[in-house]
């Protein structure tokens, strides 16, 4: 069941809900759900999303990827072209988090290993793999949202925007 988008002022834009990579903007976020497939030209649409959401938001932008549960290991090919993405990006992405969603060791060794290659990247910008949606929220609100006491709002916000995104994959 869908949630209602937090306001009429930041409306949540579903950029598309068929493909295996579902893009979203949200206030200054964009947002990648990951559902199987990581494809180079989804990488490339989300760089473009990002890079037109920086134009509208030039004090920077904030994304948040979701590694859907049964998503495939991305191809070496698609693992070169998302650093390209980050890294064309970090004139204007102030930070970024990837929720790679699961549970169990499995889970818990890819997103030691994706810590692993992002610390060997050197993002320009803060870049952290989270376990939950909330705490993909809660990671970029933090870095985003200089207001202490709007933080948590923006956060939960952000959250259900998310959630939204990943509906709307599941109803396609």
């Amino acid at each position: 069941m869908k949630r209602p988008p937090p306001s009429d002022a930041d409306t949540l834009r579903i950029e598309n809900d068929v493909d295996d990579c579902i893009r979203a903007t949200w206030c200054n976020v964009g947002i990648a759900v990951w559902r199987v497939y990581t494809l180079v030209p989804d990488i490339d649409a989300v760089g473009s999303m990002l890079t037109r959401l920086a134009a509208e938001h030039p004090q920077g932008v904030g994304l948040v990827q979701v590694v859907e549960i049964g998503a495939i290991v991305p191809t070496a090919d698609a693992r070169v072209a998302l650093a390209r993405m980050l890294r064309e990006g970090s004139g204007f992405i102030r930070c970024a988090a990837l929720v790679y969603l699961g549970t169990g060791f499995g889970a818990a060794v890819v997103r030691g290993v994706v810590t692993g290659l992002s610390l060997l990247s050197r993002h320009e910008f803060p870049h952290e793999v989270k376990e939950s949606v909330c705490d993909g929220a809660t990671m970029v609100a933090t870095h985003l949202c200089p207001d202490s006491r709007a933080r948590t709002d923006f956060a939960r916000h952000l959250e259900i925007a998310i959630e939204n995104v990943r509906a709307a994959g599941v109803a396609s």
